[in-house]
């Protein structure tokens, strides 16, 4: 009988409070369902700094100290401008979000501290949640009547009743994915289950539509790519995984149930039987792919030449991709410039639902950014309060389309917070920035980079979840919305409070709590 393991625990405990959080807070505009969660985070935020403080150490620097000051200044800000916001209600509820947030924040950063070599842990969370979301979102398709009959859009957009919101989390475990697969050290169960879990978050993000996620899932895989020498193990993945899905997303998106609004339950159900078959057949292949190529890669050495002509043709091929895509952008609706013209056109119509949709740029954002700056001229230090843009934008609608948001982060915080909240912000992600490059060792001159152990590849994969979800919410609402912000944000907190990782061949640090790893503590002190 093999022995139970506090340290999978902990990172199926990380896994069910992301999940629940996300499932329990939905789309995040129910007060009714999001405050029961915000109260529950900040209670048990509240009692794990309470642990934490009794054991503190003041010998070891509390790294990312920078951005916790200004996400709190951010989270003061937010409360002060009730003061003059035109929604105060509305500003009450970004508060208890935003101080939802800096909860997790704080405890992914205290975390790092007190359990430095962990970061594996937290991203086998961030993806394991991330998968059940995703695979939720596939079950109300294949079981519309039971689990999806209240869903009218075309979409795939819940929990959260926002596909952009589904596509965000989907791509932000992306990195995690391809880390599962490439990671030296793990089981080859492990490794052979990330291409089914690829597999799923792609097909997600693909009917969602999303063009967003999918621009930021390509960038944070090229990412690990361009940067994670283990190319050899991560690129078949992609490739396969990518291949896999694309005639099961390609059928759906020609179907009325998967583009067409408001379509009858009928509708749905009779493609319900085929898109199922569809997709366990897809998830069977692909589970099969990735036992073979575990077991190609553990009875197969490659030596060095042979990696260094692999990476080679890997960046040829790349490079291939990327001309053929520039030619495309070029030489389609009206070359570059036209695209961008189409994406920030204030006049620009939102595109048809399918296929073409994820290769069109036409977008309504560009109606509600003008809005957003509207609004910024109007009060340009304070702005009109945390999230007063949904009253304010109203003098200067020229059309009938309906938002609540500015569908932009930046368009957003310049409404609401004006150049003092808009300010802080940047400050914060210069502040995040600096802590994550001093983590992962990239601001070193003097001393070795350190060596690719697994704990820099987990790092790694936690610094590109949070950069997928920053390309992601840049142009959309996605902060609004507690599941994709609160896997980011724990994502980002442990990176920034981590520390540098040892110079090569030197030790890690040992956890504050005296023990070895989490195999030896109680999986609820990583909450």
């Amino acid at each position: 009988m093999s022995r139970f393991q506090p340290a999978s625990a902990a990172s199926t405990v990380v896994a069910v409070a992301l999940a629940a959080i996300a499932f329990g807070a939905g789309g995040g505009t129910q007060t009714g369902r999001v405050a029961p969660v915000e109260v529950a985070v900040i209670v048990v935020a509240g009692l794990v700094l309470a642990l934490a403080l009794a054991v503190y150490d003041d010998k070891r620097p509390l790294y990312g100290g920078a951005a916790l000051v200004l996400l709190a200044l951010l989270t003061i800000l937010t409360g002060l401008s009730m003061s003059w916001s035109v929604t105060p209600g509305l500003t009450l509820q970004e508060l208890a979000r935003t101080f939802t947030y800096i909860a997790v924040f704080t405890v992914a950063l205290v975390g790092a501290r007190q359990f430095p070599a962990e970061a594996r842990r937290v991203l086998s969370g961030v993806v394991i949640a991330a998968v059940a979301v995703c695979a939720w979102a596939l079950a109300t398709r294949i079981w519309p009547a039971s689990l999806g009959a209240d869903v009218l859009g075309a979409r795939l957009g819940e929990p959260f009743d926002y596909w952009n919101a589904l596509g965000g989390m989907a791509a932000l475990a992306v990195p995690g994915a391809l880390w599962l697969a490439a990671r030296r050290e793990g089981s080859p169960v492990g490794a052979a289950l990330a291409y089914p879990a690829l597999g799923l978050l792609l097909l997600t993000i693909l009917l969602t539509q999303s063009r967003g996620a999918l621009a930021a899932a390509i960038v944070a895989a090229l990412a690990w790519l361009a940067f994670v020498p283990l190319r050899l193990r991560s690129a078949p993945l992609l490739l396969v995984s990518s291949l896999a899905v694309a005639p099961v997303a390609a059928w759906a998106l020609s179907r009325e149930a998967f583009t067409g609004v408001l379509q009858p339950l009928e509708v749905r159900e009779a493609v319900a039987g085929d898109f199922g078959l569809y997709v366990l057949l897809t998830f069977v292949l692909l589970t099969g792919a990735g036992l073979v190529a575990v077991r190609i890669r553990t009875r197969t050495t490659f030596g060095l030449q042979a990696r260094r002509r692999a990476g080679i043709a890997m960046a040829a091929v790349l490079a291939l991709l990327a001309i053929g895509g520039l030619v495309g952008i070029t030489t389609t609706g009206g070359g570059i410039g036209g695209r961008l013209d189409a994406l920030t056109a204030s006049k620009s119509s939102a595109p048809g639902s399918g296929a073409e949709r994820l290769g069109s740029t036409s977008s309504s954002r560009g109606e509600y950014w003008r809005q957003a700056f509207d609004v910024f001229k109007e009060a340009p230090l304070l702005g009109r309060g945390a999230d007063g843009f949904t009253l304010a934008r109203l003098p200067y609608r020229d059309d009938p389309r309906a938002a609540s948001h500015a569908h932009g982060f930046i368009p957003q915080t310049m409404a609401d917070l004006g150049l003092i909240g808009t300010l802080l912000v940047l400050a914060l992600l210069a502040a995040w920035a600096v802590a994550a490059a001093r983590t992962l060792g990239v601001r070193r001159r003097a001393s070795p980079a350190p060596d690719w152990t697994g704990e820099r590849l987990a790092l790694v994969g936690l610094t590109l979840c949070v950069l997928a979800y920053g390309l992601q919410s840049a142009i959309d609402w996605t902060w609004f919305i507690p599941g994709p912000t609160v896997a980011a944000l724990a994502a980002a907190g442990f990176v920034a409070g981590r520390g540098p990782l040892a110079p090569a061949g030197a030790a890690e640090p040992r956890p504050l709590l005296g023990l070895t790893s989490l195999r030896e503590a109680d999986p609820l002190r990583l909450l």
